[in-house]
Formats: C-alpha cells, sequence, structure tokens
C-alpha cells in the first residue's frame, strides 16, 4: 500500500498533523479578542492550519475560510467577505432572520443560494459590511473570518492601482478593526505567502498592521519530524527505524511538512527488494536517492523560482537571483558581499527589506551566524543549484 504522502496541498481531518500547541494558542488569542498574523514562510502548513479551525471551530465561533489571492482592488475584497459572511448568517436560523429583514430594507431585492442581486451597481462594500455587522445581535458568538494570502492581495492592489490605493486598503482594514460596535464580534486571521510586514514597511505604513497579533509557525522539532514520518508510512510497506528517520531529518535539515512528504514520495517510489516480512527496509542511501530524483520533479521546486519572478521586478530581481544563485554555489554569503551585490544592482536603499522578505518566505536564514546567509534547506539549494544557475 502506498504512503500517506501529499505534496503541494492543503491537508484536512485526518490528514492534518495536529499540533495542540498551536491550535490551542490561536484559540486563546481569539478569546482574548485578537486579530491574528499568522506569520510563517511558504510551505510550512499555514492553510491546514486555518482549515482545522474551520474544520473543527468552537462551540461560539461562526467561521469562514477565504482565499484573496486574486483579488486587486479594495471594493471586491470587501465584496467578497461581505458574501462570506452572508454564507455564514444563511446556516443560522436566528441570525439569518435579523439578515433578511436588514437586506430587505436596503434595496436588496432577493437572495439565492448562488448568492444576492443587488439594485445598485456601485455598492460600496465596506459601507455595507459594517453596517450588516453592528446591526445583527450575535449574542454570545462571534464571526471569524480567515484570509488567506491578504499579503499578496495587497501586492496585486500595488501593481494595479498603485500606492496611494495600497495605502488606503490597509487603511481601511485597521479603521474596521477598531470599530467599537465590531470589538469581539468580529475578528480576523489573516496569513499570505510573502512577508506583509515587509510589504508594509516598504510602505512606510507599519501603523496600519501593529495592531495584529503576529504568531509565528514554526518548523517541525525532531519529534514532530518522526511522528509524521511515522504516520505517511502506517500501513505501507516501508519500514524506516530511528536512525534512518534522524538521517531523512538530518538530509532535509528544514523539517517543514512539505520537504518531508516529498521525500516519504520519492522512498516509496524506488523499488528495491523486500525482507521476509515483505517489507522494503529504508537506508541511508536509498534517503540519498530519493532525494537527487526529487530533483528532477520541477513541480516541487519550481514555485520558489516563480514567485520571485512576480514579487520582484528589474534590478530587484537581478539582485534575488545573484544572490540565491551564490549561496547556491558555494554555502552561504556574507552580508558585506549582499552590500556590494545590493550597491551592483542599485537596490542599497531597499535591499534589507528584500533580504527579509527572503527570510520570511523560508528560502535563506542566518541562524547559526549572523552574518552569513545560507539556504534554509539543502533540498533547495541543491536544485537552485542544478536547474536555475546551470
Amino acid at each position: 500500500m502506498a504512503t500517506k504522502a501529499i505534496i503541494g496541498q492543503s491537508v484536512r481531518n485526518s490528514d492534518f498533523y495536529l499540533r495542540p500547541k498551536i491550535i490551542s494558542d490561536l484559540i486563546s488569542h481569539l478569546e482574548k479578542g485578537d486579530h491574528i498574523l499568522l506569520a510563517a514562510p511558504r510551505r510550512i502548513g499555514k492553510t491546514s492550519i486555518m482549515f482545522y479551525l474551520l474544520d473543527n471551530p468552537e462551540p461560539n465561533y461562526l467561521i469562514k475560510y477565504l482565499i484573496t489571492q486574486s483579488v486587486n482592488n479594495e471594493n471586491e475584497y470587501y465584496k467578497r467577505i461581505y458574501k462570506k459572511v452572508i454564507e455564514i448568517l444563511k446556516g443560522h436560523k436566528n441570525l439569518w432572520t435579523q439578515t433578511k429583514n436588514l437586506i430587505e430594507s436596503k434595496r436588496i431585492t432577493s437572495i439565492t443560494v448562488e448568492g444576492i442581486i443587488i439594485e445598485d451597481a456601485e455598492v460600496i462594500y465596506y459601507e455595507k459590511l459594517q453596517l450588516l455587522l453592528k446591526s445583527l445581535d450575535l449574542k454570545s458568538e462571534k464571526l471569524i473570518i480567515m484570509l488567506d494570502e491578504f499579503s499578496e492581495t495587497l501586492e496585486n492592489i500595488i501593481e494595479d492601482e498603485g500606492v496611494d490605493k495600497a495605502i488606503h486598503f490597509l487603511e481601511s482594514n485597521r479603521d474596521f478593526r477598531h470599530i467599537p460596535e465590531l470589538h469581539k464580534k468580529v475578528q480576523f486571521i489573516y496569513t499570505g505567502s510573502i512577508g506583509l510586514e515587509n510589504i508594509v514597511g516598504r510602505l512606510n505604513k507599519m501603523n496600519t498592521i501593529n495592531d495584529l497579533y503576529p504568531y509565528e509557525v514554526t518548523p517541525f522539532s525532531e519529534i514532530e519530524a518522526k511522528e509524521l514520518i511515522d504516520r505517511l508510512i502506517a500501513d505501507s510497506d516501508l519500514l524506516i527505524d530511528d536512525i534512518q528517520k534522524e538521517n531523512i531529518i538530518s538530509e532535509i535539515e528544514w523539517a517543514i511538512p512539505y520537504f518531508i512528504q516529498i521525500v516519504i514520495d520519492e522512498i516509496d517510489k524506488i523499488e528495491w527488494e523486500a525482507n521476509k516480512n515483505k517489507q522494503r527496509e529504508v537506508t541511508h542511501e536509498i534517503i540519498k536517492r530519493a532525494i537527487k530524483n526529487s530533483l528532477e520533479n520541477r513541480t516541487y521546486f519550481e514555485h520558489w523560482l516563480s514567485r520571485l519572478r512576480i514579487a520582484f521586478k528589474g534590478n530587484e530581481y537581478k539582485f534575488v537571483l545573484e544572490l540565491l544563485n551564490t549561496i547556491s554555489e558555494g554555502h552561504s554569503i556574507h552580508r558585506n558581499d549582499i552590500v556590494n551585490l545590493s550597491v551592483k544592482h542599485q537596490i542599497q536603499e531597499g535591499y534589507k527589506d528584500i533580504l527579509s522578505s527572503l527570510i520570511h518566505d523560508g528560502y535563506i536564514n542566518n541562524l547559526k551566524e549572523r552574518s552569513e546567509y545560507r539556504f534554509n534547506s539543502p533540498l533547495l539549494k541543491m536544485w537552485w543549484f542544478e536547474k536555475v544557475v546551470n
């Protein structure tokens, strides 16, 4: 039987590796009334955590998940939130009765399963959402709106509508969070695959997000990584003892679910003779072979490069490319060499923000030596050297 590895998709239900402390921490902050920024590098499982909260809501939570990756203007953003709120209210008899009474008085001509029909095409959804939520009596319940890829929405607005519109978007979100009548009635969890703080910092508008509680999702501990490996190979014919689990973790180095599942899946694809118990005993040689095989699968790693093409343009992209190329060819790059690269590409004023983005998004770190930057993952380093540099 095959392993349970799921690559590149968010996982739910029994496929989700529960990290109880993360879930209890998030619920604790929601109970305090915090709006949360779920901060973590890409592919570490942020969306899966949101799905767990969605699938296992606290008794008093009315919760919805919304991905806003394709949104590129403020009104469309609030329109999508408004529709999600309507979906929540439809599932609650008392609140839906309240909602219909309000809607009928506000020129919405009908409500269907597919959505709402509005007479006025120039609806300002920020105001409509605010009015709806202010008017509802939720009693002891609270609305939890989880917004995935919020930072990409901000980037889209910068790209399509300009900096001024993006700043207004950030300010309107903050203003909404601080409406007194909505305190603890509606709360937001934001996340995204790029560093929101870095984008906002470049706009010089950190005050628009300094009310968010930043919660960092860290890579797996060794114990968690071993437990995940056990779960992935349960019911399969793979036999991985503790020494080989440690070898997998050592080879991966950056123990995130994505890389663990890649290696387990590639191990499973290799054919070799089983033992007398019809199990394939995994060796370090098999692990290394699986990692080498993984580098040939473009879908595993290509998005790390394509994301940079979207996030950075012109000299910034050239700077990032040369920076990562340099690290992949060697072992690390010194801070002084990064400064020299920024001068070469004429971005010395903004290179620190770019460096911070690469750290936040899981490309590089300087954890072992503050002045030396290296790839988080040897897998990504090897792929970058083989497929990007060469």
